[in-house]
């Protein structure tokens, strides 16, 4: 009865429920495993059924079964009677735990608190609630870890509830954690109702200050994803004046000023990147501080933005004062935000920014990634980098915020990602419908003052795609600035105010209403301190000029006397953001200086900075900037009578604005300057004849869907079927054959005369499986090779109905009778849809498919005309281009066939030239050992001899004393011998001279030591080695190259060992390294001497060090030199395969490439090089330890 509790039967906890072996319950289960009620999820259970078989304990959690279907499962569970439901979860929940060691207890936690909790009713015994309230607290805490806030809101509930009366009294550390878990959970899960009473409890209860700090942070947390900005920051600065940290109520511009300078005179001097190098922050006031301060600085951003520049500037001294500490990341992010947007400093604060961005990857703290991201590509990178370039950081900034659970950072990067792609020129229709996805995002997250501001720009966009009544005011289906105002003022959001102010400036210009955009803009300025550093700065100071020279005709003389001034600064900001990024700022500041010179009448400097502006906006991509300028020299030449000219210009605005999709925009031209646009304005420019040559070649059988009758071309959007431009097109498709620039080609070409917005081609390979080869819309092809069948993204019933029936089918609104429509469709709901076969001899060799999602009727009989034709000469150039890469293949595999002999010849030469230099290293090895065997027995018996031959000596010396002391007076033949052989002196010096050879003796013995040890054979397996006496039977081997020769001075080798233990490795070959490296120093050096004196070298003498030392688990060995050096060029192929600096028949080119081979493949070491050229070279080995 007790395994039918769960859906997923896993053999191990069954085995420990039933109190049976693994082999006794997989025996129970398989009757009802032959039954088919449950399932095996492996074959693993087989090794279960026999008694024969030996079970390995090892392999019982890789068993497991599942009910045939919940059905089973819930049938199996009403089979346990109701009043021994609870005993039995009980049962199971105390054996899993009991049985569960404590290093798989995070594990199965969620398994044993489930059960235990719902037997809470039994369980009577004081210790034993505790036990489970702190297995509670482990569960709330792995549940909030995965994102499942709900559940750990209940898990930590439950905790609380097990927990004494006197809890707080007697089980202080254990009660605090689950209320501080619980605060933080239903925090993250939007329970913001519940935060103050529970957070109440805590501030009663808690000891000290430091345990009251998460209750305040999470209620700041909870005010600002509420949008309470104001809230947020009296409550933060109340927790910074009882940590010590006080800032004054309405900061000076004197208090800004100290405190940026004072800050900013501790890091003067160095490079910010270098603070990565500070100690770390241990005082735990300090970092609750810093912790309060970095979640106060995004509210006070926006609500109290003179507040922001005196936060950042502390948290930065605190760094530098006491330490870097994860916290850190924001605060020098944060302060780099003020240095860029407030101060001006964009050099420091993109190295800020960078620092930040550092101290990320090196504290690897995924939860802070997210808003790390935000801050850095929403407020720095774009004042030194294209605006483009922190879009696709702003999606990784979201999707970390995902995996964590930052909701209000993943608001704040889907905001931040919708205005770069917004001001960067993003196509309008597209964007939109991204905006609405993130739009739900942010409403499910409930972050509701970001919401706000993601739905301003939506509004903007959609008034700019012609879905709103008024087009100049934010008024529509998503947003309505009148009502949202209001809320606004009251929690001083100003940033959502300036947003509103600043969206309606800018669409009251485009739309002409310049007194009204002069009103918005206006109060725009009011609030601009509250979007410091984001790009949305430089966009008001831009539309802020514009604004006031579309004003200065009908001012008056004092008045334009004023504008011109506030032109010059605006002028002066935006050239001096468009030195640091020329690419996002140029065409800016020439479009100023254009209309500047039109109002000033100087007509030859306008028309120059018309067509900069234009220049510049398009090489950069700033779409809706090229309309614009276009647009603004049109108005100058119409103004100067140059109509013609304006002509030209304002049918390119049209155009840029059409590609954009402002469609609201291009209604406007139209309705202003028809005369203007007259070209792209007839409805049929184009002779029929042209229509009727085209069509004269075809007759294609199309199944229309649609509520109207299939139309020609009448929209002023498609304006004119150019027939020279269609057969440009058709040359460019037949003159292409290579397959991917083909299909490129082929679906922009289609994109551009078919009226859709997607485009997708669809070929058979040459195993005749249909694969998706190309999507494209007008931005972008994407070439890939998916297949067709099962793919998420295509109409395949659809598809496959035009591939069978070789018909091109067009459908409207979804309306047809065909069977078409599957799950794709319905979701997505495009106006238009035209699928249509390429036709090769009678057989389909292709597919198009295109859509249209926001309009109806784009596929007019004059454009399937012109398709019909395009897809004509695709089918012949794509069975060219197929025949082409056939060709092409083939040639390849004939290629590699060659390159793979070739490869075959040279690895056999590399292998033999390996194996000479191995035999070599072998040989020496040998000769080394054999000369160190037969070294051994003549000195062991020196050496012995010695030893016996010392006491020997000094017993004859003592007795010649004692002859000397007896014969006071020998005759004169004795003194004359003692006199010649000069006695007393010989007694003196003979026991010195034999403790010499003693010494001599012991030296060859040393000498014969390390020559065994560099000769050491290698086994089949690592043994335990020491490196440094390794490295000096090195030295010893190369002693005589080391010394003094004719052409130079003694080599000193220096080296500075650590105090190794041995290592497990292969001696022999590591020997053969050192040889390999101290050997080609010994090289270089002389190579050095050439052409020098002995007094010129003795000056700067040669030297060799070498090091060892063990840091961080790893036994790291240098052996550097300090002779020429080598080139990048050389130090880029140092450790190839027989690449060699050395003259012909001086080096093989393999010593250092088999070095790098023993050290990284056989241990799993590194080795690396580090040169400079004239100063010498330093070759580092890493190996395990």
């Amino acid at each position: 009865m007790k395994l039918t509790l769960n859906c997923t039967l896993a053999l191990e906890p069954m085995s420990i429920v039933s109190q049976q072996s693994p082999q006794a319950v997989a025996d129970a289960l398989w009757q009802v495993l032959r039954e088919g009620l449950i399932l095996p999820q492996s074959q693993v259970y087989k090794f279960y059924l026999s008694d024969e078989q030996e079970v390995q304990p090892h392999n019982i959690e890789n068993v497991a079964y599942r009910f045939l279907h919940d059905r089973v499962q819930q049938a199996a569970y009403c089979l346990i009677p109701q009043d021994q439901k609870q005993a039995t979860h009980l049962a199971i929940g105390q054996l899993l735990h009991a049985n569960t060691p404590i290093t798989q207890l995070d594990a199965y936690i969620f398994e044993i608190v489930n059960h235990l909790n719902i037997g809470i009713d039994l369980i009577t015994q004081p210790e034993k609630k505790l036990e489970l309230a702190q297995l509670n607290l482990l569960a709330g805490r792995k549940a909030k870890s995965a994102i499942a806030y709900n559940a750990a809101v209940k898990y930590c509930t439950q905790g609380i509830d097990l927990l004494p009366a006197d809890a707080w009294r007697e089980h202080y550390q254990l009660t605090l954690n689950l209320h501080n878990e619980r605060l933080e959970a239903a925090c993250l899960n939007t329970d913001f109702d519940k935060l103050a009473a529970w957070g109440e409890e805590v501030l009663q209860s808690a000891t000290s200050l430091l345990n009251t700090i998460k209750v305040y942070e999470v209620q700041m947390m909870a005010f600002r994803a509420q949008g309470k900005f104001a809230a947020v920051v009296e409550t933060g600065l109340q927790v910074l004046k009882l940590l010590g940290v006080e800032f004054p109520d309405q900061p000076t511009t004197l208090d800004i000023s100290t405190a940026t300078q004072q800050t900013k005179q501790l890091w003067m001097g160095r490079a910010p990147i270098s603070l990565l190098d500070l100690p770390i922050m241990s005082d735990s006031h300090q970092l609750a501080a810093m912790q309060i301060m970095t979640t106060l600085v995004s509210s006070a951003y926006i609500g109290k933005p003179t507040l922001l520049p005196l936060l950042t500037s502390k948290q930065v001294e605190m760094a530098i004062r006491f330490g870097n500490s994860s916290i850190a990341i924001f605060s020098y992010a944060d302060y780099a935000v003020t240095l860029c947007g407030l101060m001006g400093d964009i050099d420091a604060g993109y190295e800020f920014g960078q620092l930040a961005l550092k101290l990320l990857e090196q504290y690897q703290t995924n939860a802070f990634k997210s808003r790390a991201y935000f801050i850095v590509n929403s407020f720095i990178r774009h004042w030194k980098e294209p605006l483009n370039h922190s879009i696709p950081y702003l999606l990784e900034g979201y999707q970390s915020g995902l995996e964590t659970g930052d909701w209000m950072c993943v608001a704040l990067n889907l905001v931040s990602y919708s205005q770069c792609s917004y001001w960067s020129g993003r196509e309008l229709n597209d964007l939109a419908e991204e905006m609405e996805n993130y739009r739900q995002v942010i409403s499910q997250v409930k972050q509701e003052a970001t919401l706000k501001y993601l739905e301003c720009y939506q509004q903007a966009i959609l008034n700019l795609l012609g879905e709103a009544e008024v087009p100049y005011y934010l008024q529509g289906k998503v947003f309505n600035a009148a009502e949202i105002l209001p809320s606004l003022q009251s929690a001083s959001n100003r940033t959502g105010l300036f947003y509103i102010h600043l969206n309606q400036a800018v669409l009251c210009y485009w739309f002409g209403e310049y007194a009204a955009a002069s009103q918005q803009a206006a109060l725009a300025e009011q609030y601009s301190n509250a979007v410091s550093g984001y790009f949305v700065a430089v966009i008001r100071v831009f539309y802020d000029a514009l604004i006031h020279l579309a004003n200065y005709t009908d001012a008056s003389s004092e008045e334009q006397s004023a504008i011109l001034e506030r032109i010059n600064s605006h002028q002066e900001k935006l050239q001096t953001w468009a030195n640091y990024a020329p690419f996002n700022h140029q065409h800016r500041s020439s479009l100023v200086a254009a209309e500047r010179y039109r109002v000033l009448g100087k007509f030859a400097e306008a028309m120059e900075h018309y067509d900069l502006a234009i220049a510049q906006a398009k090489t950069h991509g700033y779409l809706q900037d090229e309309a614009l300028s276009n647009e603004l020299a049109a108005k100058f030449y119409l103004s100067w009578g140059r109509q013609k000219v304006a002509a030209s210009y304002m049918q390119e605005a049209y155009y840029c604005y059409a590609r954009w999709g402002a469609k609201a925009k291009t209604e406007d031209l139209e309705n202003h300057y028809p005369d203007l646009l007259r070209i792209i304005l007839q409805q049929r420019i184009q002779p029929l004849q042209m229509l009727e040559t085209l069509s004269s070649g075809f007759s294609p059988t199309i199944s229309v869907h649609n509520s109207t009758d299939l139309s020609r071309s009448s929209s002023a959007e498609i304006s004119t079927f150019d027939f020279a431009a269609i057969l440009k097109a058709s040359q460019a498709i037949s003159g292409t054959i290579q397959l991917d620039k083909l299909l490129h080609q082929l679906t922009q070409i289609i994109l551009q005369h078919s009226g859709g917005d997607r485009c997708a081609l669809i070929v058979p390979n040459t195993q005749g499986e249909w694969l998706v080869r190309a999507i494209a819309t007008p931005e972008t092809t994407e070439i890939c090779a998916e297949p067709l069948e099962g793919n998420p993204n295509l109409p395949l019933k659809l598809i496959q109905y035009v591939k069978n029936t070789q018909e091109m089918v067009m459908i409207e609104e979804l309306k047809t009778n065909l069977p078409v429509i599957d799950e794709y469709l319905s979701q997505r709901q495009p106006k238009s849809l035209l699928c249509l076969p390429i036709l090769n001899q009678g057989h389909v060799i292709g597919i198009l498919y295109l859509k249209n999602r926001s309009t109806s009727n784009v596929f007019t009989s004059d454009r399937i005309l012109i398709l019909n034709f395009l897809c004509t000469q695709a089918a012949i150039s794509l069975e060219n281009a197929r025949l082409y890469e056939d060709s092409q293949i083939y040639a390849q595999q004939l290629e590699q066939k060659s390159q793979a002999l070739e490869n075959a010849v040279q690895e056999l030469q590399q292998t033999q030239l390996q194996m000479i230099q191995q035999e070599k290293m072998s040989a020496l090895g040998n000769l080394v050992a054999g000369v160190a065997h037969e070294m051994n027995n003549p000195l062991g018996f020196i050496a012995a001899s010695l030893k016996q031959a010392k006491p020997v000596v000094a017993d004859i010396t003592e007795h010649l004393k004692l002859y000397q002391q007896a014969l006071p007076n020998p005759a004169a033949e004795i003194l004359d011998h003692a006199e010649e052989i000069d006695l007393d002196y010989s007694l003196e010096d003979l026991p010195k001279m034999l403790n010499a050879m003693v010494m001599a003796a012991d030296r060859l013995k040393n000498i014969s030591t390390s020559l065994r040890t560099f000769s050491r054979a290698d086994q089949d397996y690592k043994v335990p080695f020491n490196i440094n006496e390794g490295i000096d039977s090195t030295i010893l081997i190369l002693k005589h190259r080391l010394k003094a020769n004719e052409q130079r001075p003694e080599i000193v080798v220096v080296t500075e060992y650590d105090n190794l233990l041995p290592i497990l490795c292969f001696p022999g070959q590591l020997n053969q390294v050192f040889m390999n490296i101290v050997a080609n120093a010994i090289d270089a050096l002389d190579e050095s001497s050439i052409g020098k004196s002995f007094e010129e070298i003795k000056l700067n003498p040669h030297k060799i060090i070498v090091k060892t030392a063990i840091a961080n688990h790893t036994l790291k060995i240098s052996i550097a030199d300090n002779g020429p050096g080598m080139s990048e060029d050389v130090k880029e192929k140092i450790f190839d395969h027989l690449f060699t600096t050395k003259a012909v028949g001086k080096g093989t080119g393999l010593g250092l490439a088999i070095a790098r081979q023993i050290v990284e493949e056989t241990h799993g070491g590194k080795i690396a090089v580090h040169s400079v050229l004239g100063q010498g070279t330093e070759f580092i080995i890493s190996l395990p330890h």
